[in-house]
């Protein structure tokens, strides 16, 4: 079974990362996470999401981006991943695509095989 990692409050990926995301990393079981991107709250932002890459990538993981809008996501990446990495911003429009393409559910099974 997986952990949900909370976090908010001015914690941000475009100051270049803190020791949060060192200690979201070193939880995962894989020495080198594949670690999958969810910038929905923020409507896919390109520069939130080469931030993420950019950092994460440095800090020795896989990245994936799973974007929502504007196209026909591959959601099955999510069952792949070590860590789900959910972006800020606007939580209820995020949650309204979540349920539409059915990522509630997937994300309950990757919890599931300890993501």
């Amino acid at each position: 079974m997986g952990q949900i990692i909370a976090i908010g409050g001015g914690v941000s990926l475009l100051d270049g990362g803190t020791p949060v995301d060192e200690y979201i990393i070193a939880q995962a079981s894989n020495p080198a996470p594949r670690v999958a991107f969810f910038g929905t709250a923020s409507g896919d932002a390109a520069m939130y999401v080469e931030a993420f890459q950019a950092l994460y990538q440095q800090l020795g993981c896989t990245t994936t981006n799973v974007p929502l809008l504007g196209r026909t996501p591959d959601l099955s990446l999510l069952l792949e991943q070590d860590v789900i990495y959910v972006g800020g911003g606007n939580t209820k429009s995020m949650l309204a695509l979540w349920r539409e393409w059915g990522v509630v559910d997937l994300l309950a099974q990757a919890y599931e095989k300890g993501a």
